[in-house]
């Protein structure tokens, strides 16, 4: 099965995808190029309560106005899996009045993205090719080469991987990233008050970060009386090696690098 140059909606109010609306599928050996979402889901877009089960899919050219360029995960279930597929130059449009502009590949919970394969992918806010929100997404043996953010409004950074709340990568490659290769972070705005956002339970475990601005970038800055914490954060033997160099040498502050 194909899918190639859809454009089935150019409202950005529209949530409805550009080529398909999952439910409790398994797909497999499809492509999905060129496809053109509303608000969510450049491609695909899978509802609460949904069990995907995506296998050597080919997602490559996709475009969404806010949230994810290729594929939308919208349940707190976290059932979706996505397992030996590739997510190639997939893009998140710049939203104005202050829009998220999130996930150039992939947005929403996943429980498992295993063997995939994530190059050149663009978000305007977080995650360049994947912002998982809360709950546990496990990433492993995937590769990450040339993804980007540019890092606005509340979601700043993350080229390559956005945690939310919960979750593991291990065993992936990160390549050239502009911004941090993998990243938990948020400035707490002023009007959220004492509502909380914490951080709790992830884990960055044997991987491999090449030419990246930040290997590993973390924080949580809460405005006064707001008792936010990070809790249970873990990075185990991980190699981290000129940071810095190649792609992110295009950042205008380019003495910012660090593992």
């Amino acid at each position: 099965y194909c899918c190639t140059n859809t454009y089935p909606q150019t409202d950005r109010a529209s949530s409805s995808p550009g080529a398909l609306y999952a439910h409790k599928m398994l797909v497999e050996d499809c492509e999905f190029i060129n496809c053109y979402g509303g608000n969510t889901g450049g491609a695909v877009y899978s509802g609460n309560s949904c069990y995907e089960y995506f296998t050597n899919c080919t997602f490559s050219g996709n475009s969404a106005y806010e949230l994810a360029g290729a594929f939308y995960s919208a349940g707190y279930s976290g059932g979706t899996r996505i397992v030996d597929c590739t997510f190639t130059n997939n893009d998140v449009r710049l939203c104005e009045n202050g829009g998220y502009s999130t996930g150039g590949a992939l947005r929403g919970q996943f429980s498992l993205i295993d063997g995939c394969r994530f190059y050149g992918n663009h978000a305007y806010g977080g995650g360049g090719a994947i912002y998982s929100r809360a709950g546990a997404t496990y990433i492993r043996n995937s590769t990450f080469i040339g993804n980007w953010s540019e890092g606005i409004n509340w979601y700043p950074g993350g080229g390559a991987v956005y945690f939310w709340d919960g979750g593991t990568v291990s065993n992936c490659w990160f390549n050239q990233i502009y911004d941090a290769g993998v990243t938990h972070q948020f400035n707490i705005p002023e009007k959220a008050g004492a509502r909380r956002f914490d951080q709790r339970h992830v884990r960055y475990v044997d991987n491999v970060f090449e030419r990246c601005n930040y290997s590993i970038e973390y924080f949580l800055t809460a405005p006064k009386d707001n008792d936010s914490r990070m809790e249970d954060i873990r990075f185990e033997r991980n190699l981290m090696l000129d940071a810095g160099y190649g792609f992110c040498e295009e950042r205008p502050d380019v003495d910012t690098a660090a593992h």
